[in-house]
């Protein structure tokens, strides 16, 4: 059974031992053209999807004119609702 073992370490150191020489051989120019490519079709890809990075402001909120002073209370307060658009 030992002898099993003894193969199956040899076999496997031979296996990595090659994929080391091949990953060495691989020339740098090669991995270098790889690396420009990525970033050309990536520039591109954000070339043509259109990205705004710029935050839209909001408006000023209106002002209000002078208000009137009645002598006389509201029994109940009036509801208004205003509603602010804002663009994000």
């Amino acid at each position: 059974m030992t002898w099993v073992a003894v193969v199956a370490v040899v076999a496997a150191l031979l296996v990595h031992g090659a994929a080391g020489v091949r990953a060495a051989l691989i020339d740098p120019l090669l991995i270098s053209w790889a690396g420009r490519t990525g970033m050309q079709i990536e520039n591109r890809i954000a070339q043509s999807i259109e990205i705004s990075t710029v935050k839209e402001t909001a408006p000023p909120p209106p002002v209000d004119g002078p208000k009137k002073t009645s002598s006389r209370k509201k029994s109940s307060p009036t509801n208004r609702s205003r509603t602010i658009r804002t663009k994000i």
